[in-house]
């Protein structure tokens, strides 16, 4: 990235945006977070996006106030430079399990999305993406009940559009969750734990456009 990342991000007007120049979280848009276990400050992807933070497995972010009901959209992009693609690793899920929980994890070499009631749907991180490098992701999901390509999920990672599929639409239920955590799924019990290291977590209100996300990763 070869610009200052911060006001690609911000002119998008995300519904959340953590830039992790700060770990106690003061520099943020949208609900405040708060640390539970260990967590560290390492440098990011790019001396334009100053600090990123390490997940070793012991600790992940909680966010009371991030939640949704009865929703249509999920737009969610990151920077990610993982430690294990086997491992199942959550990075960013609603908490609980009614349906229409989202899920965002890492497993067996996959890159998915489970929305809780609908399905899951993923694409292959090997042989392009390799532990201790960085990657920029983004996974959106547009929903509705009448048209069936509005039940889309679009994955994308370094800027190109890698997955273009749909749930069908009898099967795609609406996002509900309250609560959401970062780095770890919480369902009343801590669990698939984050080894790698996060930088540049933002939720786009209305999924993620395509020219956006490119513009980004340049």
């Amino acid at each position: 990235v070869q610009r200052a990342y911060a006001p690609l991000v911000t002119k998008t007007r995300p519904a959340l945006y953590y830039n992790f120049n700060d770990l106690s979280g003061s520099e943020h848009i949208g609900p405040s977070f708060s640390e539970n276990g260990t967590l560290w400050e390492v440098t990011s992807f790019s001396a334009n996006a100053g600090k990123a933070i390490e997940f070793d497995g012991n600790g992940h972010l909680d966010i009371a106030n991030q939640s949704a009901g009865e929703g249509s959209f999920l737009g969610l992009e990151f920077w990610l430079k993982p430690d294990d693609l086997t491992t199942k690793q959550v990075i960013f899920a609603g908490k609980g399990t009614a349906d229409g929980t989202p899920i965002v994890y890492i497993e067996n070499g996959k890159l998915c999305l489970e929305v809780i009631g609908s399905g899951v749907k993923s694409i292959d991180l090997t042989p392009d993406v390799q532990v201790g490098t960085w990657h920029h992701f983004g996974i959106s999901f547009e929903r509705s009940r009448y048209y069936k390509e509005r039940n889309s999920v679009r994955i994308y990672r370094d800027g190109f559009r890698m997955l273009d599929e749909a749930f069908d639409r009898d099967d795609s239920v609406p996002l509900a969750y309250t609560g959401a955590t970062i780095g770890a799924r919480d369902t009343g019990t801590i669990s698939h734990r984050l080894n790698g290291v996060l930088d540049e977590v933002v939720l786009h209100p209305l999924g993620i456009f395509p020219g956006g996300i490119y513009e980004r990763n340049q």
